[in-house]
């Protein structure tokens, strides 16, 4: 099922035009092969900011297993990869190297776990008793060239290939995929383990919230770094009155650790724990915790708000 097309955006010169068609061609690909999929959820043109940043995913795919990211690359000539995974194209007769799209592919993957981890307990349902997380879901990445290009393959194996389609045969990629995940969903239940599953609910539920978050250029298609905003979202330290302290014995040397019931306060001073019930100031909803390394977040879903609660040292 398609749920959002291709942007029509301006385009300034013949490789953002070919760069559009690529997509575009892309996209007819997938509308032809799964727009009547109820279980194949399709996402064109999706662009996301957080705190600055930035991602453009050209085509997102939601399944029962997970998700999928498609990069498509306009190459009407020669690409090849070499053993060390470095690209190179023919531009007017000459090879000129260029970024990995896998990689590439691989940090907007990265970005949308981070980007929607704090909603988890918002969008996904626990399975069996067990709270599914985005941190681990699976995210496949395929990298689809046009059509008329040629994908130059060395006799050395180069892993990078393998992510590697022309945009007629991505349809075929991935059925492969959900047809693997299938038989693995099987051998799992067999063996009574829970596979991960990104339920009916669940998809609809995220597709939904990406959509309404999807934040267009709107000028030309250039991809161009994220100018922040005088009321941009800022991870930002609280008031010194605002860190944690022990409830019983009002000291300040705690850290935060996690336990059956979520993340808590721990005081090193008195040994005693203190559950983390904070409400956001404005829309008075219960805050999450999240986790980064060793510094611990209080975060509003509604708001989009992200503040600095604690660091264990």
């Amino acid at each position: 099922m398609i749920l959002k097309d291709v942007d029509d955006q301006k385009v300034l010169d013949k490789y953002q035009k070919a760069g559009l068609a690529a997509e575009k061609q892309m996209a007819f690909y997938l509308k032809r092969a799964f727009g009547s999929e109820a279980n194949v959820l399709v996402i064109n043109s999706l662009r996301l900011e957080k705190l600055g940043d930035a991602a453009q995913i050209d085509h997102l795919i939601l399944h029962e297993y997970g998700m999928i990211i498609i990069e498509s690359k306009s190459v009407s000539t020669k690409v090849a990869v070499n053993e060390y995974g470095e690209w190179v194209r023919s531009v007017d007769g000459k090879a000129q190297g260029i970024p990995s799209p896998v990689k590439q592919a691989q940090r907007q993957a990265d970005f949308l776990k981070s980007y929607l981890t704090p909603f988890t307990d918002v969008l996904l349902k626990k399975v069996i008793g067990i709270q599914l997380k985005f941190d681990k879901m699976p995210i496949d990445l395929i990298v689809a060239i046009s059509d008329q290009g040629i994908i130059a393959r060395p006799k050395k194996h180069v892993d990078e290939l393998n992510y590697i389609r022309k945009a007629d045969q991505v349809a075929d990629k991935i059925e492969e995929i959900l047809t693997k995940y299938k038989k693995e969903d099987a051998l799992l239940r067999l063996s009574f383990k829970t596979p991960y599953c990104l339920g009916e609910s669940a998809r609809k539920n995220t597709s939904q919230f990406l959509l309404k978050r999807h934040k267009p250029l709107t000028s030309g298609t250039t991809r161009q770094p994220v100018v922040k905003q005088k009321n941009a979202v800022k991870s930002a330290p609280l008031a010194a009155s605002a860190w944690p302290s022990c409830d019983k014995c009002n000291g300040t040397s705690v850290e935060v650790a996690y336990g059956k019931y979520g993340y808590y306060i721990k005081c090193k001073e008195c040994d005693q724990n203190t559950a983390i019930r904070k409400s956001c100031p404005t829309c008075k909803d219960k805050l999450r915790v999240r986790k980064q390394k060793e510094s611990f977040f209080l975060e509003c879903a509604k708001c989009e708000t992200s503040k600095l609660f604690h660091k264990n040292l």
